[in-house]
């Protein structure tokens, strides 16, 4: 319930949400089990999906430059960065972030 609720209103990686569950009590085999089924990279897309409209002003590079600050301070790898933005960016900025992917 709280990686679902996570996802719709602040994606952060597995490790940050597992940092949070951690410092609410939850144990350790626990989390992995509940965290299991998510990807990374998917969390990364989902959180540049809810954050791109305040960004649609700026040229590319500009969002670019926020958007890896943004995934970084969400707790996200170098290389799960890079491929959520490569997938918004190939998408070309979708505009709706609850699009059911």
């Amino acid at each position: 319930m709280f990686v679902e609720y996570r996802k719709r209103t602040g994606p952060r990686s597995k490790f940050a949400m597992g940092v949070e569950l951690s410092r609410k009590g939850i144990d350790d085999i626990t989390v992995e089990q509940v965290l299991s089924d998510e990807s990374d990279r998917q969390l990364a897309t989902l959180a540049l999906k809810f954050k791109q409209h305040a960004w649609r002003h700026l040229d590319l590079d500009k969002r670019k430059q926020k958007a890896m600050r943004f995934l970084n301070s969400r707790g996200f790898s170098y290389d799960h960065m890079v491929a959520a933005l490569e997938h918004v960016t190939d998408n070309e900025w979708i505009e709706d972030p609850f699009n059911g992917e």
